[in-house]
């Protein structure tokens, strides 16, 4: 029954989309897009239940959101399209964060892919030039049992959503969620003030 209920949710989320004001099918049926003032957003449903949200600037057409995940429940794809409508809306959100406290500790982001990988050295770069004293490593989900206690924190990203309820209820406070719109947008700044406290 699973596997059936997950075989109709790219269908079901394809057509919710589809009935969005303002979204419609692009240059194939498997891309749906939608403007709004001076930035697009494109929505591509790939194979093996993955999607992919993308917001570009229309004029320079710079990735101001980027954010790929596999279709796992309805319940945490929602909330991924929510996000994306909502930076669609209010691309003005992202604002400069203030960080002045310094913590040392090492931290594991948990994903599934290279997108995880470019995230966590994106971060070190920023705690380095921070001189915050963090190590941030990238692993696969997979590893989190076998390294939690080699790490002070392990942040999940947003397509790791669906697991965060089991993780937090071994491994408590050590673990947190990326808010989606923030990894989607690499507001690395927002990241380092909601986890680094």
């Amino acid at each position: 029954m699973n596997e059936f209920y997950q075989d109709l949710l790219s269908p079901l989320m394809y057509y919710w989309v589809q009935l969005h004001k303002g979204v419609h099918v692009c240059t194939n049926s498997c891309k749906l897009c939608l403007t709004h003032d001076s930035i697009y957003g494109v929505i591509y449903f790939h194979e093996n239940k993955m999607v992919e949200l993308m917001i570009k600037d229309k004029n320079t057409n710079h990735h101001l959101f980027d954010l790929c995940f596999e279709l796992y429940d309805i319940k945490t794809a929602l909330q991924q399209f929510h996000q994306f409508f909502h930076y669609l809306k209010h691309p003005q959100l992202l604002q400069p964060v203030q960080q002045d406290k310094k913590h040392v500790c090492k931290i594991l982001l948990a994903g599934s892919g290279l997108t995880t990988e470019y995230f966590a050295n994106a971060l070190q770069l920023l705690v380095d030039q921070k001189k915050l004293g963090v190590f941030i490593e990238a692993r696969n989900y997979h590893e989190i049992e076998r390294l939690i206690d080699h790490y002070d924190l392990i942040l999940l990203a947003p397509q790791m959503v669906y697991m965060f309820d089991t993780y937090f209820q071994k491994y408590g406070d050590k673990i947190k969620m990326i808010d989606a719109l923030d990894f989607a947008t690499c507001h690395f700044e927002a990241i380092i003030e909601k986890v680094i406290q």
